[in-house]
Order: structure tokens, then sequence, then C-alpha cells
């Protein structure tokens, strides 16, 4: 960056026409008596009498005048420097600034020069003291400070510990590591310290000095006299306290032990032991007491306790005699062994008694003093009295237990505890319980115990009581779940004994009878239960909780549609009123030769009916239309099969000028007719003979029955009822009969009479068809087979069959399929009844009107 800076400055030197200068400070901070070099670089053609000057902050420093000669004109192009003394170190940084007047005005360049400072040593963690194990390393601690320049930084401690850097670790810190510690900065302003650290190791003892010490530790003395003030010490830190160990293993807290008329008995290993939190050491001397004609144990010992089953520890016995003697050891149960050696092994419980040692030479027999073994023994076998069946206290809640008592056979005697089921414990050998409750049913547990070992024995209280805090869960009411589901709902109660356990509506008891429903639920299910329980002592019932059983929609299956105009037509189904939650119903139609369905949704009514009803407006005339419904809650969706209807035909009002030519050719085509009629009579006379006597041509009627799953009638729907929906008026046109089948739709048989004859009743017998009300399913059949039997086409009584009076008669087979529903169109000339212009539904009734049956 400086060398581009030159560079350029050296361009414009030679146009003329621009200054360049650098200021540098030496050194980069300002203390007290510290001088500061300025150095100005100065690079500029100079005229007579301009100056280089020098500012700090902005007060005037000095002024030099650039003197050198050259060329004929004063030219500057060396250092101008500056020495600057403070007096005082301030406490904020300073600026200094180098100026230059030259013949293109002035051109000032400046720098900043920190104030030198030493503050705040801290240290981090920050503490005053610190404890540390001999032989670890503790934790870094790392020294800080605010200082300009850069400070140094020193640890000094004790022992001469001096080592540079800002952090302090201690590695493997050995005793003499204890001591002050300080952190020191350092710079030019001088030095200061951190707070102090207090160090201390610890450490514990590492040898044991035992003062004053004779031969190898051992301290040999005649029987009678007497060892004094042996005292224990070793360095350890903190300070280690002290314990003394006798041969007879008893202890005394203390650093030194004394001895005054040493007998025999006193012989023996006497172990002392420093010790504090870090460790501990010991050491052993030994005290031997001399016999003068005396027989004498090793270890000398009066009493011994040894653990049944266990090897007790060898006894050896010595003399002071000459010649030497032969040792034999003799004890109870006539027990006699040779040898100055005492040795059991594995000491039964009879072994306990009295040993001694004797010593025989040709002199005589001494005898050494006796041993006392004493065989300790733990518990064995606890007897429990009085003592019920198998250990099992059964009681009622309300009675009582007194005085169960535990013993065991045991040396030393043993202590008793009885253990609750609530695990608090009682420390006697008996137990007793007024008013047992249920808390107190479980398992007592009485236990022996002494230094050797323990033994336990349990025994069974059990509390009978009457069923209690019955729940069901799920715990909510009501319980909603979907049929064909496994599912369950789970009583529960506490007893004893066991439960057993009944549902509304059932009449078995079981202990494994809590749960309602081990099977898939169906929708029947619904309603209300409750559970109870019962056992020896009483019986209870839990809260009513009400199951509500979701269904999925089921299909529509019994639906009538009926055209009733060239642009309307009526939908009408039995809906499925068991379903739960209520399905909704869409109806859907399109024309045959569509591809996708319009779909209508049908609002229900208010007043729940047995039947729906549904009118679709703004169909197309004369066009075979499709329908289904399809049936939906939140479970899913379903839909029925598809039925067909055709609208009826619109009459299109005629154009005047129209009338004239179709007259023509109504006339033209009337002459033509009759020609071909006076041509063929006699043919078409004998064919439609022949077939009225050979055939069996019948108008079909179907009839669609339908069950409602809550009601026990019969609805029966025929062409009659729907032509009820349409017009209340008789009909007096043609009829022409429309058989909707499942799965298609098939043109029937087309019935016309003469178009000049009038239809009157002496033609025609009307048959009554009684209503289904009236008739049971038996009944309908036979009548509705007897019905189509008679329907045949005959002539009237006493006419002729003449093809003029029957010249529109078309007659065509009739199919017999069973299972079939069928929609009876039926073409009215009367007025038909004015309906609204928008979809509406209405109810159906089980009506049945009388067929007419038609005699020709």
């Amino acid at each position: 960056m400086h060398s581009f800076l030159l560079n350029v400055c050296l361009i414009y030197i030679i146009q003329g026409h621009v200054t360049c200068i650098t200021l540098y400070a030496s050194p980069n901070y300002i203390h007290a008596d510290t001088s500061i070099s300025l150095t100005c670089n100065v690079n500029e053609f100079l005229g007579y009498g301009q100056n280089v000057t020098f500012f700090r902050n902005s007060d005037l420093l000095v002024s030099k005048v650039c003197s050198q000669w050259q060329r004929h004109r004063y030219y500057c192009h060396s250092k101008m420097t500056y020495i600057y003394r403070p007096d005082t170190t301030p406490t904020t940084d300073e600026t200094f600034s180098c100026e230059i007047n030259g013949r293109h005005g002035q051109e000032r360049n400046c720098t900043t020069v920190r104030a030198a400072a030493l503050q705040s040593v801290t240290l981090s963690p920050l503490t005053t003291e610190l404890n540390v194990t001999q032989g670890k390393t503790p934790r870094s601690i790392t020294c800080s400070a605010v200082c300009w320049p850069i400070c140094t930084f020193r640890w000094i401690g004790p022992n001469h510990f001096n080592r540079n850097g800002p952090e302090l670790t201690l590695k493997v810190i050995p005793k003499s590591g204890s001591g002050t510690y300080w952190c020191q900065a350092k710079n030019v302003i001088g030095t200061k310290n951190s707070t102090n650290i207090t160090l201390t190791v610890q450490y514990g003892p590492d040898t044991i000095v035992v003062f004053p010490s004779e031969l190898n530790g051992r301290y040999i003395r005649t029987e009678g006299d007497s060892i004094r003030n042996i005292t224990c010490w070793a360095d350890c830190h903190p300070v280690c306290n002290y314990t003394w160990t006798y041969p007879d293993k008893t202890t005394n807290v203390t650093s030194y032990f004394y001895k005054y008329a040493l007998e025999k008995i006193h012989d023996g290993e006497y172990t002392c032991r420093a010790f504090n939190e870090i460790g501990s050491k010991e050491k052993t001397i030994r005290v031997v007491v001399n016999t003068l004609q005396s027989v004498t144990l090793s270890p000398l010992t009066t009493e011994l306790n040894v653990t049944q089953g266990k090897t007790s520890r060898s006894i050896t016995c010595s003399a002071v005699c000459w010649p030497i003697c032969t040792f034999r050891w003799i004890g109870p149960n006539h027990f006699n062994r040779n040898g100055p050696e005492l040795t059991l092994k594995v000491i039964p419980k009879s072994g306990s008694g009295t040993y001694w040692c004797q010593a025989k030479n040709v002199i005589g027999t001494k005898n050494s003093t006796n041993i006392t073994i004493t065989v300790q023994y733990g518990p064995d076998t606890i007897v429990v009295s009085p003592l019920e069946w198998y250990g099992r206290y059964i009681r009622t809640e309300g009675d009582s237990i007194k005085n169960i008592t535990c013993w065991a056979d045991c040396h030393p005697v043993c202590n008793y505890t009885w253990t609750y089921p609530d695990k608090t414990t009682n420390v006697t050998s008996y137990f007793y319980k007024y008013a047992l409750e249920k808390i107190h049913d479980g398992e007592y547990t009485c236990r022996a115990f002494n230094e050797i070992g323990s033994k336990e024995k349990t025994i069974r209280v059990v509390v009978n009581y009457a069923p209690e805090n019955i729940q069901l869960s799920p715990n909510i009411t009501p319980i909603i779940v979907q049929e064909n589901i496994f599912d369950s709902i789970t009583c529960s109660a506490n007893c004893r004994p066991q439960c057993e356990y009944k549902w509304t509506g059932q009449t078995r008891w079981s202990a494994w009878n809590n749960l309602l429903f081990r099977r898939n639920v169906k929708r029947s299910d619904s309603g209300y239960y409750r559970c109870e329980v019962r056992n020896g002592v009483g019986r209870k019932y839990s809260s009513y909780v009400r199951l509500t059983v979701h269904t999925r929609p089921t299909k529509v299956k019994n639906i009538t549609v009926k055209s009733t105009g060239s642009t309307t037509a009526s939908i009408a189904w039995i809906p499925d009123m068991t379903v739960v939650p209520a399905q909704h119903f869409i109806l859907h139609y399109k024309t045959r030769t569509d591809m996708d369905f319009t779909s209508v949704l049908f609002k229900e009514p208010e007043h729940q009916q047995n039947i729906f009803l549904l009118h679709v407006k703004s169909l197309i005339p004369s066009t075979e239309y499709v329908f289904k419904i399809s049936s939906e809650n939140y479970l899913g969706q379903t839909e029925s099969i598809e039925f067909r209807s055709v609208t009826s035909g619109q009459i299109s009002p005629i154009r005047p000028d129209f009338i004239g030519g179709i007259a023509l050719i109504l006339i033209a085509l009337l002459v033509i007719i009759i020609t071909m009629v006076l041509v063929h009579r006699f043919r078409l006379l004998t064919q439609r003979l022949d077939t009225t006597i050979g055939c069996s041509c019948c108008i079909k009627d179907s009839t669609s029955k339908t069950t409602r799953p809550t009601e026990k009638r019969l609805y029966e729907n025929t062409s009659l009822q729907m032509q009820n929906l349409g017009s209340s008026s008789e009909a007096s046109g043609g009829i022409e009969e429309i058989t909707q089948e499942r799965g298609g739709a098939t043109r029937g048989n087309v019935l016309s009479r003469p178009a000049d004859e009038p239809l009157i009743e002496e033609h025609y017998e009307i048959i009554q068809i009684p209503t289904t009300a009236s008739l049971g399913v038996d009944e309908i059949t036979k009548e509705s087979s007897e019905t189509l039997r008679d329907n045949k086409l005959s002539r009237p009584s006493g006419r002729p069959l003449i093809g003029k009076q029957y010249e529109n008669l078309k007659l065509t087979p009739t199919d017999r399929k069973q299972n079939n529903v069928s929609v009876h169109n039926v073409k009215s000339n009367t007025k038909i009844n004015q309906r609204k212009d928008h979809v509406e539904k209405k109810a159906l009734k089980p009506l049945i009107k009388s067929k007419p049956h038609m005699k020709t």
C-alpha cells in the first residue's frame, strides 16, 4: 500500500503539482518522560520561506523551514524529525499531525498514539484458595491485564518458584508446592501483581516413626516389668489421627501407649495406624514377655471365639523347661491331642468348652492357663408360633391378629425384627394387629440375626374385603366405537378374594368376565351398560356408561324412479335409519350418453320420515336418464346400483305456416294406409286371431317390496302409486309401460285402443286389488300370479274381432324375471298438477290402487 502511494506521489511530483507527506511516531505509546520521535517524510519543491509544521491534537508544537538549496530553489525531500517529550502520562490517546505549505496549498498527515496503561490484573477462575492432593495436577489458572504496550506475565511462588507466561499449571505437585502464588504483569509503566492464591498440598502419611525405638522393633520385657510412652508420629496434611491396636484386637485412639506390670497376656504385636482423608499407614512393634518356669501359649489368650463350620486359628504351647518337655492339649468331650499346637478344623456347636496345654518331662507336669473356646453360630431355623395353615393367616377386614412370636437358636443370642408390607420395621420378637384393614394385607417377615449370620421367615396375612373403587376403561361417556371393530370396555375393582364380574344384560358371573365385548362390535350393541362386582364379602355396582356404535353408510336398495313430466323426474327411496351418525344422500344423474354425473345434495326434512322423495327438474324431454344415490358419513361412502328412466315427450308449439303442409302429408299417408289395410285385411285378422289364441300376452306388472328394519309393515310401490305422484285425474289416453330392471331398461308392451272408439265401461271390467295392508305376503304373491294369469287380452263378448276397431293394437311378448323393480310411467292427457320450480322432498305412503282388468 505504501509503495502504491509513493508511485502516485512520484507521478504527480513530475507533473509538479502534488505534495506527498507521511508521519511516523516511535514508540507507539505515550508515557511521562519518554521521548517520542515524530518523523515527517516530505517530497515537494518548496519556494523560499516555506516550512513544515508539527501539531499535537490541535496545539502547535514546532514549525521548521526547509533550507536545502538545490538547482536555484529550496527543495526538501528528506525526513523532517521532531522529538516530543511529554511531562505526564495522558489518560487518553493523542493525535499528532504534520503539515506542509506548498505551492499548491496545505497538505497534512496525522497519526494516533495510545496512552501507556497498566491496570486490572485478574485471574480466571477467580479464587484465593486452592487445595490440591499430592501427586495430582490442579486445574490451570490464567492471568490477564489491561495494559499498553502489551504486558509480559510471570508467576511467582514459594521455593523460588518463577515461571513466565500468563497460565499457571502445576503438574504432579509435590508436598513442597504449598504456599502463596501470584501473577505479575509488566510493561513500560512498571509492574502490577494479582491477588494472592494460597495453594495447599494435601498428603497422607508416608513414613511412621516410633520412638523410643529398640532392637528391630522388639521390646523384650520380663513378667512384671512395664512399657512407657511408646509414641507414633507421621508427617501428613491435614494432621493425622492415630490408633494403637493391641494383641487382643482392642483399639486405643491415641498416638502413644504404655503398659504397667506386664503379664504374659500382654505378649504380642502392637500396631500403630496413622491416617487422614488422603491416606493411611501402619507400623507394628513386638512386645515379648518372658516367663520363667511356666507354660505359655502363643498367641496368649484365655478366650477364643470361633465361628461354627470354620477353622480356628492355631494356638501354640511353649514352656521354659529342661529337659525338653512334651505337650498335650486337653479339652471337653474327652478331647486329647498330642503336640504343642492346637488347631480346631470345622468346629461344631459342641466344640465349645475349656482347653489347656499340659507340659511334661521327667520332673512332672505343669498346665497352661485355660483357654475358653466359644463356638459362635447364627440362627439355623426360625420357629413362628402359633402357626396357622401353611403360614397363611386369613382374616376379614376389622378382625385382629394377636401375639405371633418368632424364635431361633443362635449364639450370641439373636435379635429380632418384624418387617411389615409397607416396609416399616419393628424391633421385637412378636407382633400383633388390631382392627385389620386392607392395607395390612401382605407378607410379614421375621428376621433373626446376630454378628454371625441371619435368617428370615415370612408369613402371609390375608385381609379379605368387599369390592371397591370400581373403574371402567375407557372412563368416558358416551363411548363411541365403530361397527365391526374389535373393541371392549374393561371393568376393574379392588377386592379380596378375587372378584367376579357381570354386565348389564348378562346372567353369568365370572372372574374373567371383566371385559365387555370380546368380539367385533355390532350396531345392536348400542345402549347403557354397567358392571356389577362381587366376592365372598360383598358386591358393588359401577356407574352407567353409554355405548354408541358408529356404522358405515349402507347402500340404498329400495329406489323408485318416476318421470313426472317432460323435464322432471321423482326419485323415492327408503333410507336406513339405523346408521349412526346419520348418513347424507347425494343423487347422481346423467343421460345415457353423458360421461359425467350431475350431483344433487339431498337435504333431510326437519321431521324424520320413513321414505325420502327428491324431484329433479330441467331434464331433457324424451331422454333416457341414469340415476344412482350415494350415501356417506365421516366413516365412508357407498353408492347404489344405477336406475334408468325416460322422460316423457314435450309438445312443441306448431307454427301456422306449417299446418297446411302437414295436413297434405297426413292425407297422403292416410290414403296409402287405407289401401294397404283393404288389401291385407284378411291376412292381418287371421294373424291377430292366432296370436290371441296361441299366446298369453300379459301386461307386466312388477311390484317392489321394501322392508323397514324398524317397522314390521311392508311397503309396495306400483305403477299407479307413481301415477298418483304426477296426476290425480284418471288416465284417458294410451298406457305406456316401461320396465326398469337392475342394470338396464327395456321397453314393455304397448297397448292402444282404436282411435275412433271411446273407452266405455261396458267393454272393460274394473278389478279391485286389495292393498298390502290387508293382505299377507302369501296372499300378495298369490293375487299377483292370478292377476298375471287373468290379464290375457281378449275381445269383448258378442263383438267380432275386426281390424278396424283394433288397427293400432300391437302385441309383443313380455319376459318374466324375478326380483325386477318396475317403474311405470303413465301418459295422461289430463291437466298436470303444477309443481314448484325447484327440487322438493315428498314421503310416499304405502298405497296401492286397483288395477283395471281390460277386456276386449
